[in-house]
């Protein structure tokens, strides 16, 4: 094994192990066709909608309560300091 091979490995091992800049592309996939077609869906029965997405808002309310309000509060002033 030359020099050059084993830079090329370490640079190689590095990139993999560095998450920052690693995209799932099955995850990245699924969730961007789960998100155009609920848009489609949103925009295209309107009506039907808003009403499923108010029984939504209305059973994680009614289901969750105070605990649901409480972590959708304090998430953004704990987790979304600026750096």
């Amino acid at each position: 094994m030359t020099p050059k091979d084993v830079a090329h490995l370490a640079t190689h091992d590095a990139s993999q192990t560095d998450s920052s800049n690693h995209l799932n592309h099955a995850v990245f996939r699924y969730s961007l066709i789960a998100i155009v077609l609920l848009v489609a869906y949103a925009m295209g029965f309107t009506e039907q909608a808003t009403a499923f997405f108010g029984y939504c808002l209305d059973w994680i309310g009614n289901t969750f309560g105070w605990y649901y309000m409480l972590a959708v509060t304090l998430y953004p002033g704990l987790f979304m300091r600026p750096t």
